[in-house]
């Protein structure tokens, strides 16, 4: 979710797509999309959230069938 991605001061946020001509993913895909951006990641905080069901740390309306419905 691009819209709440941190990046370290000063640092010019960028965006890359990669398209391989190989299956990394050994799914039998005939290629494979790499997406690449220079953000901070995941904090501590980031990841008990994801740990912690319905109790995200992003703002907004809590009712049912919110994008990232947990």
């Amino acid at each position: 979710n691009a819209e709440d991605n941190e990046y370290s001061e000063g640092v010019q946020p960028s965006l890359e797509f990669v398209m391989t001509t190989t299956d990394i993913t050994d799914t039998g895909a005939p290629a494979t999309l790499l997406v690449f951006n220079n953000e901070k990641g995941f904090s501590s905080k980031n990841i008990n959230s994801i740990c912690s069901v319905g109790r995200s740390t992003k703002k907004g309306h809590r009712q049912c069938g919110y994008i990232g419905e947990k």
